[in-house]
């Protein structure tokens, strides 16, 4: 069983939802794989952490007000922001283990362990892009500047046409610190994020890059959370990460584009 295997039945191990064969095969997996086994170890942390403060809740208004106070705390993430994309195909309770873990890092980092932090400083704000991307209100004249902008300075070349998906909106976003174009794309409700860097100010993670997939001539670094995918690959000048929280839609077929020779 290789990574990517392991990491798709994760969650169903998490929350007891998998067969006697796929769990003794993932968890030998978990054995020889420190990546695998860090995600497994931090995200059932995060699933005993709710677990433990939503066993007292005695109905679905208490869950939502938990889940409210929850969000109120959390420093930096525009409430409105939150409050909208749990109308969106997320779905509550992904949102409120989301936001739950924001919180623990922001209050109570050390209740679990130093590798949570550094898993969501490094993954958290793509994917909160990514989830705030349904926010934005497109514009042409921006997303033309965009495709421009990263034509001419990133030296890659963004397809408007990716598989079945379209792209619906561009624009210009700061992220961890970089300047990355944010490129999002659409299929019958189906989105997926595509963020594009400069490789000599951002990099693939280390604790991925022991672990790519080969695919034709270009290596992946496939990053799986509960609440969103993350697909990192080089292309020429340019870092590219794919997001999206769609189980269906495969990443490691998703090309956004070319390098620009």
């Amino acid at each position: 069983m290789n990574c990517q295997e392991a990491l798709d039945l994760l969650y169903d191990i998490i929350d007891q939802e998998v067969s006697e064969i796929d769990e003794a095969q993932v968890r030998s997996h978990l054995e020889k794989c420190r990546h695998c086994s860090e995600i497994f170890r931090l995200e059932s942390s995060i699933q005993n952490f709710l677990d433990a403060k939503t066993a007292n809740v005695g109905s679905s208004d208490n869950l939502e007000s938990l889940r409210s106070k929850i969000v109120s705390d959390l420093d930096g993430i525009d409430r409105t922001e939150m409050d909208c994309s749990s109308k969106s195909k997320l779905g509550g309770t992904t949102l409120f283990m989301v936001s739950a873990a924001a919180l623990i890092i922001l209050v109570g980092a050390s209740f679990f362990t130093s590798d949570l932090v550094r898993h969501y400083n490094v993954y958290g704000p793509l994917e909160q892009a990514h989830f705030a991307a349904q926010l934005h209100q497109p514009s042409n004249s921006v997303m033309e500047q965009t495709l421009a902008a990263v034509k001419s300075s990133f030296g890659f070349s963004p397809g408007t046409v990716v598989n079945s998906f379209s792209l619906i909106d561009a624009r210009m976003e700061k992220i961890l610190g970089v300047d990355m174009a944010h490129f999002v794309y659409a299929d019958n409700g189906k989105r997926v994020s595509v963020f594009v860097a400069l490789s000599d100010e951002f990099d693939v993670p280390s604790g991925l890059k022991d672990h790519k997939v080969v695919r034709g001539n270009l290596e992946y670094y496939d990053h799986h959370c509960r609440g969103c995918r993350l697909v990192y690959h080089q292309s020429g000048s340019a870092i590219i990460i794919t997001a999206t929280e769609d189980k269906e839609t495969e990443l490691l077929s998703f090309i956004p584009g070319s390098t620009i020779i």
